[in-house]
């Protein structure tokens, strides 16, 4: 337990010192090299949303609908690593942690940690430390391969429009430079921290199927909040009025 938990810690210091030393970059170098670019949606670098106006990517009929809108300008260093202790270690993220662990615990998960505060208290500390490794994996790497870490709503009209955008958002990322790529910074922290997270848990859950299980949860959670982020504009506009 000890030696898992110590190398978790040094993934993530390592992460954050990548982040430190590379995000602060961003603002005077707008993309990364060539060979860091892996898969982009405009590699020639003429198909960037801009600071002022917005612009629709091209679409196919077969693809899954992809708008970008107006792009503000990209965090620095220092705001992204603000982001990442406002995301991470905030009251909303306690709060989601709290009710995912509540739900899990009336749902029985890992029966071995017991009811009550004491298996609640396993529960959430298990739970709050796979988002504490995650969250730093990806801050070290979003700074290293210059992305914007934030949720930027789709600018569309229709529920099943927007919601399918925001889903399909956990899969991309966007880029300080304008323009997205698919996620591999998210998917790398998802699966990374779910490998983690189950080392302190029962044997019985030191599996394969136990580590994918645990991406493809980060990964449908990441989905369920662009969701909510997408529409709670909306009902909180509702609620006012």
């Amino acid at each position: 337990m000890q030696r898992i938990l110590g190398v978790a810690m040094a993934l993530a210091a390592i992460c954050l010192l990548a982040s430190s030393t590379f995000a602060e970059t961003a603002g005077q170098q707008n993309d990364v090299p060539r060979n860091f670019r892996l898969i982009s949606s405009d590699p020639g670098g003429n198909n960037q949303t801009t600071n002022s106006s917005p612009s629709t990517k091209s679409q196919t009929p077969n693809s899954l609908p992809r708008v970008a809108t107006v792009q503000p300008a990209p965090l620095t260093g220092g705001e992204k690593f603000h982001f990442y202790l406002r995301s991470t270690y905030g009251p909303a993220s306690f709060g989601y942690t709290a009710l995912g662990v509540g739900i899990s615990q009336a749902q029985g998960t890992v029966p071995e940690w017991g009811g009550g505060m004491e298996g609640y208290g396993k529960r959430f500390a298990s739970s709050f430390g796979q988002k504490v490794i995650n969250r730093s994996v990806r801050i070290g790497l979003q700074g290293l391969f210059h992305e914007d870490p934030r949720y930027f709503a789709s600018g569309r009209s229709g529920i099943w429009s927007r919601t399918m955008y925001a889903a399909s958002e956990a899969f991309w990322v966007r880029k300080d430079s304008g323009g997205d790529r698919i996620g591999y910074t998210r998917f790398i922290g998802d699966f990374s921290a779910g490998y983690l997270s189950r080392q302190w848990c029962p044997d019985s859950y030191h599996t394969t199927g136990d580590y994918l299980t645990a991406g493809f949860e980060s990964l449908g959670i990441e989905a369920a909040k662009n969701v909510w982020s997408e529409f709670w504009p909306d009902i909180r506009r509702m609620l006012h009025h």
